[in-house]
């Protein structure tokens, strides 16, 4: 898959710059992509629903109270995004809950209040090694950085604009083809008997 300097050239392709070597040249424009890549791939996850940045996990419980919520979690420091809380007993089919993301009023912690108990959370989670990145979150991406990278390199606030309206195409296209993967409905055997 593509590097993180791979993917700030894609981005400044987009908009007709030159190629960096690395993000460490003293140079505007390696400068440039340095201090938007982190915040713009970070946003970029929280953006969409990607399988590939997608975990469950059991939480872990805070022994503070929230008036309204009869339990608060710790929210997993590598969240971007809650996608459901759900009770460990629904794991293998989760039945979502409700639940607010806030801080835990006692230790001021990125915590998740909910009234399930033994929860367990479904999240985007942040992911830094670009190996592990999909092949179309590597095109929104490109264009979500190139929008970014548009105006303070090329003073044209027009093809950052253009940037962004492509990079919404993109995201588009992404939760079509997330919506697809993954396992399909099992036929039940009465369906199976109806084909017959």
């Amino acid at each position: 898959m593509a590097s993180n300097v791979e993917i700030c050239n894609m981005s400044l392709s987009h908009i007709g710059h030159k190629r960096i070597l690395s993000l460490d040249e003293n140079t505007s424009t390696s400068r440039a992509c340095k201090d938007a890549f982190n915040i713009i791939r970070d946003a970029s996850l929280r953006d969409g629903n990607w399988k590939f940045a997608t975990l469950s996990v059991p939480l872990a419980p805070i022994d503070e109270s929230v008036p309204g919520f009869l339990y608060i979690y710790k929210q997993p420091s590598d969240c971007l995004k809650l996608l459901k809380v759900f009770n460990e007993a629904t794991v293998s089919n989760p039945i979502p809950q409700n639940f607010e993301p806030t801080l835990s009023p006692l230790t001021q912690v990125q915590s998740i209040v909910t009234d399930v108990e033994t929860a367990w959370a479904k999240y985007i989670k942040r992911v830094t090694d670009p190996n592990l990145f999909d092949a179309k979150f590597v095109e929104y991406f490109s264009y979500r950085l190139s929008a970014a990278l548009a105006v303070p390199l090329t003073g044209d606030m027009q093809k950052a604009q253009a940037m962004m309206q492509v990079s919404r195409t993109v995201l588009a296209e992404a939760d079509l083809i997330n919506g697809r993967e993954g396992s399909q409905q099992k036929p039940s055997y009465s369906s199976l008997l109806q084909s017959r």
